[in-house]
């Protein structure tokens, strides 16, 4: 950062269309830093220093200059409007004209072979500018008496190059790779990349070398850095949840243990795992918003997608616990759910498991779809058909065998109906109101009294057990810790697809709307060879004096036909 003089940006966002960071010359520095970090074999720098000052310029070409020698790397530049201190960096240079190569060789010999051209480099001139200009008659200068013989054109300069030592030269080394200094040299490479990989199956076929266990450790410490950075969004959820809790308690504020309260203590239980599913849809736009930079990063092979996903994971387990812990806290009691410290703990897990599988279910929504619009609408849906099929709208016994398998793959389901176990779960429910017939004065006998209008009462009875209850759903206390496992491999399922999905992202580089035809295809227009000014001498004297007796016997021009422009 110091280097690029960007260091007062370490705290900044780095910022899109929608979020507001560091200016586009800082953003270019960004990624420049970025691709520097990747310690690459080969670098290929596209006109890497515009929009940086001539300063700042000259340090990056040095930083490069010295990753080169320093790591043995081969680092190709084009570069426009080079400086000479720029310019004397570099070992190599190649000068491209209409698409032939009219030179490529050492950079010191350049300017020396133009010269032999007798092409004139002025005193103090940019020896870039100087090779660039050669082939523009409007900007090179020409040695004296040398205006009839010079190469005029890229052909003509291209057959001068090809008949020089400097040719033969660098021919000479494209035989280096088949020579025994060049297969040592590979092999010493190859060992030392392959001491610096992580021995592991998983990362064994990868082109990264850091270790799996340290690209989590890296990809959890950016992931908290990246919830630092939009601190307000996490206060955002964490206020949400605590105002949702409250409004839940005191909307079944103190149930009753009885009949009447059977269907508020289930609306309870649901209303919990309603609000931690919503407040998990979030993740569907978050995961389109560092899908670009994770895609570079992963083309830059920083991090494997497996170890960002999971890093993802490991960064939201103490927010979980935080949120599910006040959220559990304030409701449980309000409500007043079974007053035991392991229902309590119980129904705490369940919605922690609850929001973990959630989270992933709607992180592999995002991974898998290419557009936004594509994820929110199938997000959409899931949201509609895990709360519609999760037994409490339309209980299990109700619903049609058509579509009975969607609560088969409802992890919501399988939540519900462990709450449900657990709060229920021996527990005695007398019948009373409208529930216990014949009612009212006069009906203080509970011998001529039964039970009517609630799930699981046995004919006759004026109360039921909370197994009564759950037997009538097909529900059992004894399936709990397996209801809860089977949550837990969801969520394992959407952990393993989401990792699926994201290594399959590709980086997509912005368009600029230009279409580019390949030069082989062009059909080029049928024109003149023109002449340059220093091969028209006396004969432009002829053309002008002849022009100019033509003018004189041409007819004057139709005023007519001409127009204010």
């Amino acid at each position: 950062l110091k280097l690029l003089r960007i260091q007062h940006t370490f705290n900044t966002k780095v910022g899109n269309e929608f979020i507001r960071g560091v200016s586009g010359g800082e953003r270019k520095r960004v990624s420049i830093v970025e691709a520097m970090a990747t310690r690459g074999s080969v670098y290929c720098w596209d006109n890497p220093t515009r929009g940086l000052d001539a300063s700042t310029a000259l340090q990056y070409t040095k930083a490069l200059r010295d990753m080169t020698t320093i790591f043995g790397l081969s680092t190709i530049v084009t570069i426009y409007q080079a400086g000479n201190g720029i310019y004397d960096l570099f070992d190599k240079v190649l000068v491209l004209d209409e698409g032939k190569q009219i030179y490529y060789g050492p950079l010191k010999a350049a300017k020396p072979f133009m010269e032999d051209l007798a092409f004139v480099c002025a005193d103090g001139a940019n020896v870039a500018d100087f090779l660039t200009g050669v082939t523009v008659p409007t900007e090179r200068r020409i040695r004296p008496n040398c205006e009839a013989k010079f190469p005029r054109t890229a052909e003509a300069i291209l057959a001068e190059y090809q008949a020089s030592t400097i040719k033969k030269d660098m021919m000479a080394e494209y035989e280096y790779p088949t020579t025994q200094e060049a297969k040592s040299n590979t092999e010493e490479f190859v060992q030392a990349i392959k001491d610096e990989k992580h021995d592991s199956k998983l990362m064994g076929s990868l082109p990264v070398t850091v270790g799996f266990t340290n690209q989590v450790k890296v990809a959890t410490i950016r992931q908290y850095q990246i919830i630092r950075g939009d601190l307000r969004v996490v206060i955002v959820k964490q206020v949400s949840n605590l105002v949702q809790a409250l409004s839940a308690g005191s909307l079944f504020y103190n149930t009753s243990t009885d009949t009447s309260g059977l269907f508020l203590r289930s609306g309870a239980l649901f209303l919990a795992l309603l609000f931690n599913s919503l407040l998990a849809q979030s993740e569907v736009t978050d995961s389109f918003f560092g899908r670009p930079v994770l895609a570079k990063q992963k083309g830059f092979a920083l991090y494997h997608p497996a170890a960002f996903v999971i890093a993802q994971v490991i960064a939201d387990i103490p927010i979980f616990l935080l949120q599910v812990t006040v959220f559990s806290l304030i409701l449980y009691f309000l409500v007043g759910l079974t007053v035991s410290a392991s229902a309590f703990f119980i129904f705490w897990f369940i919605l922690f498991t609850t929001i973990m599988t959630m989270t992933g279910l709607f992180r592999t929504i995002g991974a898998a779809f290419p557009t936004f619009d594509a994820a929110s609408k199938l997000s959409g849906l899931a949201v509609i058909a895990v709360l519609l099929y999760n037994g409490y709208m339309i209980r299990k016994p109700d619903m049609h065998p058509w579509f009975v398998w969607i609560y088969w793959i409802n992890p919501l389901s399988y939540a519900y109906n462990a709450l449900l176990s657990n709060e229920f779960h021996d527990k005695l429910l007398s019948c009373v109101g409208p529930n216990l017939v014949p009612n009212g004065p006069g009906y203080g006998s509970s011998a001529n009294q039964a039970c009517t209008g609630v799930r699981g009462a046995r004919l006759g009875a004026t109360s039921l057990t909370g197994e009564e209850y759950l037997d009538s759903l097909k529900y059992s206390h004894s399936d709990l810790a397996r209801n809860i496992g089977i949550v837990w491999c969801f969520w394992f399922l959407y952990l393993v697809v989401t990792i699926v999905f994201t290594s399959r992202w590709a980086e997509t580089a912005p368009r600029s709307g230009q279409l580019l035809v390949p030069r082989k295809l062009t059909k080029k227009p049928v024109r003149s060879s023109p002449q340059d000014e220093e091969a028209r001498g006396n004969d432009e004297k002829i053309n002008i004096s002849s022009s100019s007796s033509n003018i004189k016997n041409a007819p004057p021009p139709d005023t007519s036909l001409i127009q204010n422009t």
